[in-house]
């Protein structure tokens, strides 16, 4: 019966220890669990959004100025210098310089400077092709040019939506600036004032003695002749 009553005993201990375990395992679990991440705001939303339309826009436009034969066109040699410089200028921007942008923007939606560098970066695509698109039509197939026209107009409406979202976002992120200083002058506000320094005078501390300086004596002593 001894026996008996010790083994229950050691069953019993051993689930408490296996519950506690258990719970201290849960606890762990839930305080090593990420923090929800902050939810972005719309027009960053936005323009995460809209880099899967950019690199379909990149995508076609490379197809489309890889099919250009300005060597064809019924233009001058310095024309076809110039267009051909700006196709090169183009394609070198679709491959390296706006994939990275659009990776930093990828990483980092709600940055606004990142934004507007992406913007920039558009704008300045959107500009050179203009004017090959305009040679397009001007000296080579119209096939060519509906291409490019059709790809011109979609970079100029991402470009367009692109300066609407950052500057809703800009406006996101001046309301926020506003709301911080807003609650740390009323943080400032609502803390007491320091306490004024007390000065103590203690009437039974003895008072300083004054001390007089001996004048000095300047005149010379005179000494009396000895009698003779």
């Amino acid at each position: 019966m001894h026996i008996t009553n010790v083994l229950l005993s050691s069953v019993l201990a051993g689930g408490f220890l296996v519950a506690a375990s258990a719970a201290q395992s849960q606890a762990v679990q839930q305080n090593a669990a990420p923090a929800p991440m902050t939810a972005l705001p719309a027009p960053a939303a936005n323009i995460s959004a809209m880099l899967s339309r950019l690199e379909q826009i990149s995508q076609t436009l490379q197809v489309d100025l890889a099919k250009l034969r300005i060597d064809k066109w019924k233009a001058d040699s310095s024309t076809k210098a110039q267009a051909d410089a700006n196709v090169s200028s183009l394609q070198r921007n679709l491959t390296s310089a706006l994939p990275n942008v659009m990776g930093e923007v990828r990483t980092n939606p709600a940055n606004v400077a990142g934004g507007f560098k992406l913007y920039r970066n558009v704008n300045a695509l959107y500009e050179v092709l203009s004017t090959v698109t305009e040679y397009t039509g001007a000296f080579g197939p119209k096939d060519d040019y509906r291409s490019l026209a059709s790809d011109t107009g979609n970079l100029d409406d991402a470009r367009r939506l692109l300066a609407d979202q950052l500057e809703s976002l800009a406006s996101v992120k001046e309301q926020e600036i506003t709301q911080l200083r807003n609650q740390v002058l009323a943080e400032k506000a609502a803390e007491p004032p320091p306490a004024p320094k007390k000065i103590i005078v203690d009437d039974n501390a003895p008072a300083k003695k004054k001390t007089t300086r001996k004048k000095s004596s300047t005149a010379a002593k005179t000494s009396t002749p000895a009698p003779q």
